[in-house]
């Protein structure tokens, strides 16, 4: 048996074409597939709430967004309070969720409970028990309520502005439009920097990646 001792360099140490070689082998991977499918089930979800059948939504290299709004032309074309009160009617639920609480949990749903409280299912040590979670309903917040993810926020953002800031001119198919397009221009910003060297470079750095001599990462 052989023992081979190799060399092992961070980032900075490496030469010009061993940097290249371990970006290119960055940019090649797979490690934004995590993304991706967390952008998809943002996606998914808010076109589930707003009846929005998607056709094309691209963000990578170009961006593009094409859909169909499964909604009649007099909700299409509310504006102004009409439209913030449809809003607030339709969708306050889907687009707030009561400030949390506290939470407690139970060996199996108590046969009375509290309105506001919300029950999980979950497992420990082989053992079924019920976690549960005590929000408001009457202070609201609207951090992830769609999927949990971050990237909730993303593309709510103009719901939530113009229920802020009183819009008079901007109606329904347009508001939905700025959610989508501004998502998927969000988005396209995000995979551009993630595919950055810049990134590459801050990644590395946190995550204490080593690399060998021609860049190959360890």
């Amino acid at each position: 048996m052989q023992l081979i001792v190799t060399p092992v360099y961070e980032l900075n140490e490496l030469s010009h074409e061993a940097k290249n070689k371990a970006f290119s082998d960055f940019f090649n991977s797979n490690q934004y597939e995590y993304e991706i499918y967390d952008i998809y089930q943002t996606l998914n979800a808010f076109c589930d709430i707003f009846d929005i059948d998607i056709k094309e939504f691209n963000f990578t290299d170009t961006i593009s967004v094409y859909y169909d709004i499964i909604i009649g032309h007099d909700i299409l074309e509310m504006k102004g309070k009409r439209l913030i009160s449809y809003l607030w009617n339709n969708y306050k639920n889907d687009l707030f969720k009561g400030k949390y609480l506290n939470s407690k949990s139970f060996e199996a749903i108590p046969q009375t409970k509290h309105k506001y409280q919300y029950f999980k299912e979950a497992k420990r040590n082989k053992k079924t028990f019920f976690w549960c979670t005590y929000r408001s309903n009457i202070n609201l917040e609207n951090e992830a309520v769609l999927t949990g993810c971050y990237y909730d926020s993303s593309i709510l953002e103009p719901i939530y502005k113009i229920l802020k800031e009183y819009d008079p001119q901007t109606q329904f198919y347009e508001l939905i439009d700025n959610c989508l397009y501004s998502f998927a221009k969000s988005m396209h910003e995000d995979y551009q920097y993630f595919h950055s060297f810049e990134n590459f470079e801050h990644i590395s750095e946190i995550n204490e990646y080593q690399y060998t001599e021609n860049g190959k990462l360890i």
